[in-house]
């Protein structure tokens, strides 16, 4: 079995009205990165898309997808 490197880590702080996550994508990150060569600004948002999606599909409790689109004209 391979070990990854990607991980979330959900955190709260006792006695704060505080709670959220950490998101390491090291090795999800590279597969999808490798399989399109994005101009390195396009590159850096599908990365933040790729965080912040993860941590919202954290907090949800649905059965589906959630789909993102970015558009440029």
């Amino acid at each position: 079995m391979v070990k990854s490197s990607s991980f979330m880590q959900k955190f709260i702080f006792d006695k704060l009205p505080v709670k959220g996550a950490v998101v390491v994508l090291d090795d999800v990150w590279q597969v999808i990165a490798s399989q399109r060569p994005y101009p390195d600004p396009l590159q850096r948002i599908v990365g933040e898309l790729l965080a912040a999606n993860s941590l919202l599909i954290s907090n949800l409790k649905l059965d589906g997808k959630i789909v993102c689109q970015i558009q440029d004209n």
